[in-house]
């Protein structure tokens, strides 16, 4: 009835609860309890660091981390404890007790909903299939993602300590400097570069002692192409296709060429085409991806095309990568996105960023898709996705 799901009645009963205590607890209690809180939260995360310098080691960053958190939870029980003693003090002033308690129950429930946004909009993006697909097909989250502006990431800083995968392969040393130097990029997006949107997929898992997260695009039916460090060390990413999240499995895996494959059964999406002429210099182009886990079309400029060589993705040996130096806007999570054309063809696949030279980035040229795609065929055996990488 109404599309309800299960999350919706855990959503009701958190708002029949902030229902009941507004009205109890009053706008008093409600006031002290938050701006003490979030007064500790923002004071000890600000301080603490200064006493207790966490430099670099990522332990201290928990450490201090769950020490600010804790400030801040005792901070909010004292300010409530001070309200309620404030609040007990006025109760013999009817008049103002039913205002302050009104205030408090809008107060509450607005609270209540801030907060079932935001961990919707948190859990929906986890790597998860059944949760996150509840959670962005929840009646009541619909309609708020309807009525509030979109929810910031409020995972984006902690995903940049988690994830293990992020830092995308560079090859400054390798490369040769592009002489065209900072391109002047388009103000817009064509039609046909939106469009494909449909068929950009995020690529996600829990492994490798965080949250795995990178890109990818449909390239033929139920067939899903990223980068393998994408995947490495990884049994069963999970696709992200708009608000749903599918179970799949690897079929191809090649470290050398970073490049591989995932079948997701019943993905029901259109495969994008193919560019079937190179790419030349100055050309315009579009990268297209989930940097950061927010889904980006960034506009950039073809500087150069050359092969690109250095070791595989675990450091080993010689490789070959045939690809293009693009004036480009990437970050983590990019990878194994589509370089596109004006047309909307996929010209290439994103699979670096430049350490040392802002807005330059890496994609390889599809020569080596193609085979691959030919390769799997209608071949669905699960393939092994060797070590995690780490960068």
């Amino acid at each position: 009835m109404f599309g309800f799901n299960w999350i919706d009645g855990l959503i009701i009963i958190v708002l029949a609860s902030a229902f009941y205590y507004g009205i109890k607890i009053g706008i008093i209690s409600l006031f002290f309890c938050f701006g003490s809180f979030f007064v500790a939260l923002f004071a000890f995360g600000w301080l603490l660091p200064h006493i207790y310098p966490i430099g670099s080691n990522s332990v201290l960053e928990v450490i201090n981390g769950n020490l600010v958190l804790a400030a801040a939870v005792i901070a909010g029980i004292w300010g409530y404890r001070f309200g309620r003693r404030l609040h007990a003090k006025l109760k013999h002033h009817l008049d103002w007790l039913r205002a302050e308690s009104l205030v408090g129950l809008a107060l509450s429930l607005s609270s209540a909903l801030i907060v079932v946004w935001l961990l919707a909009a948190g859990i929906g993006s986890l790597p998860f299939g059944w949760l996150s697909n509840s959670a962005n097909n929840s009646f009541i989250v619909k309609k708020l993602n309807l009525i509030l502006p979109a929810a910031p990431t409020v995972f984006e800083e902690f995903a940049r300590y988690v994830n293990p995968n992020y830092p995308l392969q560079v090859f400054d040393k390798l490369a040769p400097n592009s002489s065209i130097g900072v391109a002047q990029l388009p103000s817009g997006v064509p039609q046909a570069v939106k469009n494909d949107s449909a068929s950009i997929v995020r690529v996600t898992s829990f492994g490798c002692g965080g949250i795995v997260d990178g890109s990818g695009f449909v390239v033929s039916k139920d067939l899903i192409a990223t980068n393998a460090h994408v995947i490495a060390g990884i049994t069963q990413p999970v696709v992200k296709l708009g608000s749903q999240g599918y179970p799949s499995t690897p079929v191809l895996f090649d470290p050398n060429q970073d490049m591989a494959l995932l079948y997701v059964h019943g993905l029901n999406a259109k495969p994008l085409t193919f560019a079937t002429s190179p790419l030349s210099i100055k050309q315009t182009v579009y990268a297209a991806g989930f940097p950061k886990s927010i889904y980006r079309i960034s506009p950039g400029q073809v500087l150069n095309d050359y092969p690109v060589v250095g070791p595989n993705i675990y450091g080993l040996g010689s490789i070959t990568w045939p690809s293009y130096e693009l004036s480009v806007n990437i970050t983590k999570g990019s990878s194994g996105g589509p370089l596109l054309t004006s047309n909307g063809q996929v010209a290439g696949i994103i699979f670096a960023q430049s350490k040392n030279k802002p807005f330059i980035g890496y994609a390889m040229t599809t020569a080596n898709l193609l085979g691959d795609i030919q390769k799997v065929g209608s071949n669905i055996n699960s393939a092994g996705t060797g070590s995690c990488y780490k960068g």
